[in-house]
């Protein structure tokens, strides 16, 4: 399955019949980990990740963004891989593994 980058528009604006694009995040590498995929923004001066599972068989995230920012990409993505372990652990509790 190929990797795909998400990008968010902060805002559009309309000049002479056409659009241009306003101020955006913009991704970088999309990692992955553990069936799913991690996708880095950066928003103004922080860090922030889109957590996207990527079989039908993984626990969905509650925040597919998480709403913490980091100010390093580093630290935004290993918070993201936690929070992906303490989804994982809850679903193996649940099922009695």
């Amino acid at each position: 399955m190929a990797a795909v980058n998400r990008i968010a528009l902060a805002g559009l604006r309309q000049q002479r019949g056409g659009f241009l694009r306003g101020p955006s995040m913009t991704t970088t590498h999309t990692y992955h980990y553990r069936g799913y995929d991690i996708v880095p923004q950066r928003q103004w001066a922080s860090w922030r990740v889109g957590i996207y599972a990527t079989r039908a068989n993984l626990p969905l995230m509650s925040q597919s963004t998480l709403r913490t920012l980091a100010s390093r990409m580093e630290e935004a993505v290993a918070e993201a891989k936690h929070s992906i372990d303490e989804a994982l652990e809850d679903m193996n509790d649940w099922l009695g593994n």
